[in-house]
């Protein structure tokens, strides 16, 4: 998935087509960095914050929270999958 928000924050995926239209991706910037924020009212409605500079990735392994820079400022990839097991273990 590294690969995947690399080539989708520097724009290089191709469209999603359905049969020969192309579909419309802008959903896609928030499948990373985004998270749900509560409302702080009984009436309001809550909100959706997304980070387009984000670059870590969380792991929950065993009840045990692992927080990894995984991207670097320019989202090449810098940390591999081979560490992060490393680091887990």
């Amino acid at each position: 998935s590294l690969k995947f928000i690399r080539a989708l924050r520097h724009e290089k995926l191709s469209p999603d087509m359905w049969k020969k239209t192309p579909l419309c991706m802008s959903q896609f910037r928030y499948l990373f960095g985004s998270a749900r924020v509560p409302s702080t009212t009984s009436e309001g409605c809550d909100e959706i914050i997304n980070s387009q500079d984000s670059n870590h990735i969380i792991l929950i392994r065993r009840g045990q929270l692992y927080y990894f820079e995984a991207l670097s400022s320019d989202f090449s990839i810098s940390i591999t999958e081979r560490e992060i097991i490393k680091n887990i273990k």
